[in-house]
């Protein structure tokens, strides 16, 4: 009844909207990793959150995605760090650092506040060290080649997830299928069963009050059409077999 083999190669080909994916690179002391997560959208959405050294190539990053995919939420996080924990924090500016906590205490002292300031807040970009081009370059060419290796990754979960999709409604399909033959099976006899029903309530109420036998036979005939159900199930086999 079903074309399975053709089901099953369109099925495969499934997609799901959700997935993630991750890359990590390393050059001498430099770590950076890339991540991506997806979810469902009608349209494409990327946001970016990253360090604004990456600014100048987000433009080049965005395109790569609009290349290879055509619609979901993207949120993309690209970060790095210094491997040797020894000079991790060797890129902090301190001259930024005390001009912002200086900053804080006038604001806080002049309004009559008590704000906190996290330390963690100072891995911020803005509170780095003003980098040579060539440190950005250097970020610049791990990103673009972590990128298109956390795409692939970012792909692979895409297809898994689908793969779980496809088995679920190969499942549901299969479950449906197993009920449509059954009424499939009854279909030529239904009508004959509902006819004879029919038949034996009106020959129960004929011998209790006098009724139109004509006009009863023209609504039985006329009953019998809208309970005709093999228009649907002629109609559901074309879904099933496309």
């Amino acid at each position: 009844m079903v074309n399975h083999h053709n089901r099953e190669r369109i099925m495969a080909q499934v997609y799901s909207m959700t997935g993630f994916g991750k890359h990590e690179v390393e050059d001498g002391n430099i770590q950076l990793t890339v991540e991506i997560k997806t979810v469902n959208h009608r349209f494409k959405d990327v946001r970016f959150k990253m360090s604004s050294l990456f600014a100048p190539i987000e433009l080049e990053l965005r395109n790569i995605i609009n290349d290879n995919f055509k619609r979901g939420s993207f949120d993309v996080f690209i970060n790095f760090k210094r491997v040797d924990s020894t000079t991790r924090f060797d890129d902090i500016d301190e001259s930024k650092v005390a001009a912002f906590i200086e900053k804080v205490k006038n604001i806080t002292t002049a309004q009559g506040l008590d704000i906190g300031v996290r330390p963690t807040e100072f891995l911020r970009s803005e509170f780095l060290k003003d980098q040579n081009e060539e440190f950005s370059e250097k970020l610049w060419d791990l990103a673009r080649e972590a990128f298109p290796k956390a795409l692939e990754s970012l792909k692979e979960s895409r297809a898994g997830e689908g793969q779980k999709l496809v088995e679920v409604l190969q499942d549901h399909r299969k479950e449906y299928e197993s009920y449509f033959a059954k009424i499939e099976e009854m279909a030529d006899t239904f009508q004959d069963a509902v006819k004879e029903r029919l038949q034996k309530r009106f020959e129960e109420f004929q011998t209790a009050m006098p009724v139109d036998e004509p006009r009863f036979v023209q609504e039985i005939i006329f009953y019998l059409e809208k309970m005709d159900i093999h228009e649907e199930i002629n109609r559901i086999k074309v879904h099933l077999n496309n």
